[in-house]
């Protein structure tokens, strides 16, 4: 990721707010940068493979947001790993969203949407809302 030039600072400030419990706060950032193609990027390349759990979070929550019609191929292939491979459930569960959002409607997408509905009282309003545009 040499080309990318995201301040370090910026990126921190967001940790900052996660690790301090400031989630409205950090929504608040994310809807001023989800269509910031530089995050977009540090998404892609850095923020979801991070080890730190509240990079993913925010890699994650940019995707949730962006306006971003259609999902790179690398961008897909990020995010179906962290789908399938995140060791937080939860952060599997909104990859699962996302995924859904840019048209994943295969099986293991669906179920890990209903488990969201079913078994995480955080994402149940959100899974719900995705499964009755299913209707």
């Amino acid at each position: 990721m040499s080309e990318l030039q995201q301040p370090r600072s910026t990126i921190e400030h967001f940790l900052q707010l996660a690790d301090t419990g400031k989630w409205e706060e950090f929504d608040e950032e994310v809807l001023k940068v989800c269509n910031d193609q530089q995050f977009i990027e540090w998404s892609t390349e850095e923020g979801l493979k991070d080890p730190r759990e509240n990079a993913r979070v925010l890699a994650i929550s940019i995707f949730e947001q962006t306006n971003q019609e259609t999902l790179e191929p690398e961008q897909e292939t990020s995010l179906r790993q962290s789908f399938l491979n995140d060791e937080s459930l939860h952060l599997r569960r909104k990859a699962a969203f996302v995924l859904f959002k840019h048209g994943a409607r295969d099986n293991e997408v669906i179920i890990r949407i209903k488990e969201a509905r079913d078994n995480d009282p955080e994402l149940t309003e959100t899974a719900t809302k995705i499964l009755d545009k299913m209707k």
